[in-house]
């Protein structure tokens, strides 16, 4: 079975063109479940009894899960089972698909978290220069808040993406799919200002240094996801104000800020890489929600109306 998890893993990765993370997730949910079989059907593990699995077994395998894990979990859960055993059905064998007939699960509709224009404000017009990491830091969050990049796409770009004549940045995206992206008048001075402190740096760390590296860490190396969530909550602490924040929550920023001064959907949909417009739309909803909310605040009969409900013990 394991041997069969990394054919699978291999294709999925050279044929398909799958992102690092979604192989790795994959690979994890796979093993996870041959470690299910051996413990519970061990006469099915090996790869020549496929077959043999039908869709009771793959419920239980995910009815032990189901308490402990999120529905966005198990969803994905589910995606790597039948993206497996359809892989498996593809190379004969098995003669049926068990994972077909598993329906995903209801996912409560939640809507992204997102900064104000004038939280945006605040935090690009703070003085980074109190840092000595001061000005990749300004870079960093000029790029998100600029690009809406997701954050493997952000410490995934080399010094050579980024094009300051055309005013462009090329990103790699999921499923390793090229866009352009434009960048910003501010993001570019951040570039300027940005490009020779690493320069310094990477003088002064050789032996760590990435030369292609566009977002470097404290000592000239790529910076990581994890470091970027980092200086994402220590720049937000060091404001005071109790707000907290993932690198997406500035993707969500963009697409938000972008609809709300006109943009369409399909533009966005390209700005973004969703393969899928559906996956824009959401961004339609948190915008209608705020035109909501500002009504409720701004507009005198709606303050009535609230003031009236709250009297009759609304």
């Amino acid at each position: 079975m394991n041997t069969l998890i990394d054919s699978y893993i291999r294709y999925l990765d050279g044929e398909r063109g799958a992102a690092d993370n979604t192989c790795q997730a994959y690979f994890r949910d796979l093993q996870q479940f041959a470690t299910f079989l051996d413990a519970r059907f061990p006469a099915l593990a090996d790869a020549k009894q496929l077959d043999r699995i039908d869709e009771s077994i793959l419920r239980e395998f995910l009815a032990d899960l189901y308490d402990r894990l999120s529905p966005t979990s198990l969803e994905r859960k589910i995606s790597a089972l039948r993206s497996f055993f359809r892989f498996c059905l593809r190379m004969k064998h098995i003669q049926h698909n068990p994972a077909d007939a598993l329906s995903l699960p209801r996912k409560a509709r939640k809507l992204p978290d997102l900064f104000s224009i004038d939280e945006m404000t605040e935090i690009l017009h703070r003085n980074f220069s109190e840092s000595s990491l001061g000005p990749r830091d300004r870079l960093l969050w000029e790029m998100l808040y600029a690009c809406g990049l997701r954050v493997s796409e952000l410490v995934g770009l080399d010094v050579d993406g980024i094009s300051t004549e055309r005013r462009e940045v090329r990103v790699w995206g999921k499923g390793s799919r090229e866009r352009v992206v434009p960048v910003s008048d501010p993001a570019l001075k951040a570039l300027a200002a940005y490009l020779p402190w690493r320069e310094e740096l990477q003088k002064r760390y050789p032996k760590w240094a990435d030369p292609d590296a566009l977002i470097v860490n404290h000592r000239g190396g790529r910076l990581t996801r994890r470091g970027v969530a980092q200086i994402i909550d220590r720049t937000l602490l060091g404001l005071g104000s109790g707000r907290r924040a993932s690198p997406h929550t500035l993707r969500h920023t963009f697409a938000t800020h972008l609809l709300d001064g006109g943009a369409d959907l399909r533009t966005i949909q390209e700005l973004l890489g969703h393969r899928s417009l559906s996956t824009t739309q959401r961004y339609a909803q948190v915008s209608l929600d705020h035109l909501v909310s500002v009504y409720d605040r701004a507009h005198p009969r709606a303050r009535k109306r609230r003031v009236q409900s709250n009297d009759n013990g609304e």
